[in-house]
């Protein structure tokens, strides 16, 4: 709760006037949903993959699980989808309040592997450097430097995120990585999260991270380590 996508959660009860569910520590999720009957639930991807490998799970009453808090595999959506899970992908960040965009219910396959469309009171472009920007009415305040609000908006309002992406035609966020991530090898531009999501797709491969390391040669080459 200490995170603002996680504090969200109490709002959005508060107005729906749900119920939060806290699990006891050492229960697996897919059994403390089943006891709850929670309906709706939101995972990082590390919390699907588990669950998905969790015996006995079936998903019987869950009505929304809302995948967010990083990048989302496209093989792990791709099983959650087979199983009929009612998954929504989504993109966010902690200026604006969490949440960004998100799939809507009844999504394709294609669409899942997006992070869906801007929510209400929420504006999403991409710079010409492929930039993600984002506005607003969910907007922060700024950041607390000492005695003063810092906010770090352009001209016409907007924050960069530091993320790189690009919108479709049909107005779907595709979310590439982080700009600060990419690093030049052998005069190449090499973006590590495209590696991994490549990694991901072989079989057998549960979670991938991608490195720079110092090289002779190529000045940083790509290190990857996985989960099998």
């Amino acid at each position: 709760l200490y995170h603002v996508g996680g504090l969200s959660i109490l709002f959005r009860c508060l107005l729906a006037g749900a119920t939060v569910v806290l699990s006891e520590p050492g229960v697996p999720l897919g059994e403390a949903i089943a006891q709850s009957g929670a309906t709706h639930v939101s995972l990082v991807s590390t919390q699907l993959l588990r669950l998905l490998r969790e015996e006995g799970f079936v998903g019987d009453g869950i009505k929304a699980i809302l995948l967010g808090g990083g990048p989302i595999p496209t093989p792990l959506v791709d099983e959650a989808y087979a199983c009929g899970l009612p998954i929504h992908t989504s993109y966010g960040l902690t200026e604006m309040a969490s949440q960004v965009t998100t799939t809507p219910p009844g999504a394709s396959r294609t669409e899942l592997h997006t992070s869906g469309c801007p929510l209400a009171y929420r504006e999403v472009t991409v710079s010409e450097e492929g930039e993600i920007l984002v506005r607003g009415e969910t907007l922060f305040a700024g950041y607390i430097e000492g005695e003063a609000v810092d906010r770090p908006l352009d001209a016409d309002g907007w924050f960069r995120t530091g993320d790189l992406g690009e919108v479709d035609e049909n107005g779907y966020l595709r979310v590439q990585g982080r700009k600060d991530n990419l690093f030049v090898s052998g005069g190449e531009n090499i973006q590590p999260e495209e590696i991994e999501e490549a990694l991901t797709q072989l079989d057998g491969v549960e979670e991938a991270v991608v490195v720079p390391i110092s090289d002779p040669e190529f000045g940083e080459r790509p290190v990857a380590f996985v989960r099998m």
